[in-house]
Order: structure tokens, then C-alpha cells, then sequence
């Protein structure tokens, strides 16, 4: 890889992130983070009793523990992050009118991994855990063509801004942990932690 653009890549993981963080891209609303209404189904169809994480209910308790609705990012809102990522690196950014997906499942898996639930239980119920998870996935599932691994941290950033934390990390740092989570060596613990390091609560959103 030559030196120049590996610079243009690592710039990426600070400028772009740094720049869309601050636009409201596609979402979805999710349910109430950190508090299950009603009756849930299990992945069996049977109905389980409703749940609710006492103490959670209404304020703010823990850093990424909240009963406010979740922003999920949506598939166009991960095309639209991986086509800015390419346009910073790559000199003809004509070439990458339209994203190139390699797997569209592992897309869709990495989209629908936070909100997972089970027996009425959100499996990552905590705001850092999810960012975790959709960075992981969309960096190990290799979804793209090229730039996995930045498009991966910038959407993890770009989720965070959109429920209330600004990730300040260096780019190198940022690259460090992609690298760490391509080569199997950060698990999601891990990453969440290295996230909520990184993290401070916007006063304003």
C-alpha cells in the first residue's frame, strides 16, 4: 500500500466520522433501551412474561443504560457512511456512485444483531454493546468491497452520535481497534469498553 494513501485512509477514521457524526442520517427507532413493555415471544412463538430492568426506568443510571428509544442506523445509512469513506480515500470518486456489497446477508446480520431479542431480553441491552456489535460484524463479515474496517468504525461512531455520545479518539487509535477486531483479537466485551472509553455525553442532544 502506498504511503499516501494509507495516510488518506487513516485521516477517514477521524474526518469522516467527525463530519457525519454531525448530520441525522437514515435511522429507525427501536424500543425503549434498557426497558421491555408488554409481553414478548421467544424465537419459539411462545409468549414470556415482560421485563423490566429496575432502576433504568426514566434516567440516566449508567453511561450507555438508558429508557430512552434507541436511533438504529438503517441499510442506507451504512451505504451512504461506506461511499463517503471511499470518496475521502480513492482519487475518482465518480467510481463509487453506488456502494459494492460483497455480502449482503452478513449487511443485514450486522443491521439486526443490536436489536436482537431473546425470551424478551434485548441480547446487548447496553448502548455500547450494540455500537460494538455493529462495528464487529460489518468489519469480520467483510460486507464490502474495500474499507470494511473504516466503514465499520465510522458507523459504530455514527450510531453512538446519534444516541447521545461523541467518540473522541485519535485515528490511530481507531485504526489499532479495527485492525485488533479483523484479526480476531477484540471480542465484543472488549470493544464496548474500548468505546465507552472513548465516549463522552453530548450535553445538547
Amino acid at each position: 500500500m502506498k504511503r499516501s494513501y494509507r495516510k488518506r485512509a487513516r485521516s477517514t477514521y477521524s474526518k469522516v466520522a467527525k463530519s457525519l457524526s454531525k448530520r441525522r442520517l437514515n435511522v429507525e427507532r427501536g424500543s425503549t433501551h434498557g426497558e421491555i413493555k408488554g409481553r414478548q415471544r421467544c424465537g419459539c412463538g411462545r409468549k414470556v412474561p415482560s421485563v423490566s430492568r429496575r432502576g433504568y426506568k426514566g434516567e440516566q443510571n449508567a453511561i450507555g443504560k438508558t429508557s430512552k428509544e434507541v436511533r438504529y442506523l438503517t441499510k442506507e445509512a451504512v451505504k451512504e457512511i461506506h461511499l463517503r469513506v471511499l470518496s475521502e480515500t480513492e482519487k475518482k470518486t465518480h467510481v463509487h456512485e453506488r456502494p459494492h456489497i460483497l455480502n449482503p446477508s452478513m449487511l443485514e446480520m450486522a443491521l439486526e444483531l443490536p436489536k436482537k431479542r431473546l425470551y424478551g431480553r434485548e441480547l446487548y441491552p447496553d448502548l455500547f454493546e450494540k455500537a460494538a456489535v455493529l462495528m464487529r460484524e460489518l468489519i469480520v463479515g467483510h460486507v464490502f468491497e474495500a474499507a470494511n474496517k473504516r466503514t465499520g468504525y465510522i458507523c459504530a461512531v455514527v450510531f453512538l452520535r446519534q444516541n447521545g455520545y461523541a467518540v473522541t479518539s485519535r485515528a490511530e487509535e481507531a485504526e489499532d481497534l479495527t485492525i485488533g477486531i479483523a484479526t480476531g483479537r477484540y471480542d465484543i466485551k472488549y470493544i464496548a469498553k474500548w468505546l465507552k472509553k472513548h465516549s463522552r455525553r453530548i450535553s445538547n442532544h
